[in-house]
């Protein structure tokens, strides 16, 4: 459930106060960008189309000048078939940018930087490696290709040869968002291919009852107005965060996914279940420690976070995510194997208590967990055929759920002065011998992927 359309107009609201601030500014780049992908997916399925199409279209504007810079960098995005009848649906329009921030040049004040808008950040090296959304939200279109994209506030930034200081505050909050979801006929449907399919009966007394769902939209001040505030230090022995570097952080602010529970009601005249979903906004306590080694041929890192969200209470009968405090350790690196290789690799392991399990006895349904994995491992191999061919190829392991994912991609580039041409083909393949899980619940997506972005 991503609260689409509510934090949609405080994007666009966000994007006209930076456009308009940005234009008095000298010495503007001003870009943009149409890119189509599209997916062919190797297996049918009644629950989604064999194939979809994903059309963006957005400038790329970046200003600096000797008082003042900024950046926008937009996309209007719209998907061009729909999981049922396979006809556009004006539900699968929308808008995202990973930057629209106004900011004072660092050549005014040497060292201290003061912005305001949405800015896009390296926070968390664990955050950016597994893309957890923990400090910094995702837009998840492509459920296996988050994109990351920065918080919304006030930023402070102090950076010398060794030191970097980061602070962050904020009177207001937009939940991250991904794939369209629509209530229709009782139903909840998605125009993406990869939407999670509910389920659309329960067997009560040996007999199939059919569901029905509703979303029960916060108002939209519960939604938004949800302050929150972050502080991080790094340290390194070389300039741009190289060598020897170390970084703590601390955060109190909303959980950029919302949290779910289900009151699920049977409706004996109407012989019918009826669902109600209803979302809720929470905070959590964040502390880091992360340290590593940054050279230019290789890298080593690690990363422990305490997490602590606040409560919801959930009414009895009601079904709830947990919500419980955890740890999260992480650890990875990178190393070029000669010219042409590069080797990625990370481990992960979320140690989440959790509550006394309280059932419903007429109703049951697995919500899930606000994190993808609790113990996973991933690698990367890259192969740098020519300065404009690369081949990937990515493996990712969820060792709890017995869950694998694998891709590979190969991209070409041709780059010129005042353009670039990107194709991009790939595949993706999933397995599970549980069906549980952020990966297992993909399972029978295999698919394979094409991709052509034009930059002028």
């Amino acid at each position: 459930m991503k609260f689409k359309q509510k934090s949609k107009t405080a994007l666009r609201l966000c994007a006209c106060v930076i456009l308009f601030a940005l234009a008095p500014i000298k010495n503007v780049l001003a870009t943009g960008l149409i890119k189509l992908d599209a997916n062919g997916f190797m297996r049918r399925s009644e629950d989604r189309a064999d194939s979809s199409s994903t059309l963006s279209v957005g400038p790329d504007i970046d200003s600096r000048g000797k008082i003042a810079e900024g950046k926008l960098d937009l996309q209007a995005i719209i998907q061009v078939s729909d999981t049922k009848n396979l006809t556009v649906d004006k539900n699968a329009f929308t808008v995202e940018a990973s930057n629209a921030y106004f900011a004072t040049s660092k050549q005014m004040v040497n060292h201290h930087q003061i912005t305001i808008g949405r800015r896009l950040y390296d926070w968390s090296k664990f955050d950016d490696e597994w893309q957890f959304g923990t400090y910094s939200p995702r837009f998840i279109w492509d459920p296996m290709r988050p994109q990351t994209i920065g918080l919304t506030g006030f930023f402070y930034t102090y950076e010398s040869r060794h030191w970097r200081a980061l602070a962050y505050a904020s009177p207001i909050n937009i939940p991250e968002r991904g794939y369209p979801m629509r209530e229709e006929n009782g139903k909840l449907v998605s125009t993406n291919p990869f939407g999670p399919v509910y389920p659309e009966s329960a067997v009560i007394a040996k007999k199939d009852i059919p569901i029905n769902y509703t979303i029960d939209y916060p108002p939209m001040n519960e939604l938004v107005a949800n302050p929150g505030a972050m502080i991080s230090t790094r340290y390194s022995t070389e300039e741009n965060g190289k060598g020897i570097w170390a970084q703590g952080m601390y955060g109190y602010m909303p959980v950029h996914q919302p949290n779910l529970a289900i009151e699920p009601a049977y409706i004996l005249q109407k012989d019918e279940i009826d669902v109600t979903v209803h979302p809720e906004i929470q905070k959590h306590h964040l502390l880091t420690f992360e340290t590593g080694i940054e050279r230019s041929k290789a890298a080593i890192w690690a990363s422990i976070t305490k997490e602590i969200p606040t409560s919801r209470d959930i009414p009895s009968g009601w079904v709830g995510m947990n919500s419980e405090p955890a740890m999260i350790y992480s650890a990875g690196g990178n190393v070029m194997l000669g010219r042409k290789f590069n080797l990625n690799g990370a481990y992960i392991f979320v140690d989440e208590r959790t509550s006394p399990e309280v059932e419903n006895q007429d109703f049951t349904v697995d919500l899930g967990s606000r994190f993808q994995y609790h113990r996973a491992a991933k690698s990367s191999l890259s192969f740098f055929g020519s300065e404009r061919m690369t081949y990937t190829l990515g493996f990712l392991a969820d060792l709890e759920k017995e869950s694998q994912f694998a891709s590979l991609d190969i991209t070409y580039r041709i780059q010129r002065k005042d353009n670039a041409l990107t194709l991009n083909l790939g595949s993706d393949f999933f397995a599970s011998s549980t069906g549980k899980g952020y990966i297992g619940q993909y399972q029978g997506n295999d698919r394979f992927r094409a991709g052509i972005s034009y930059a002028f």
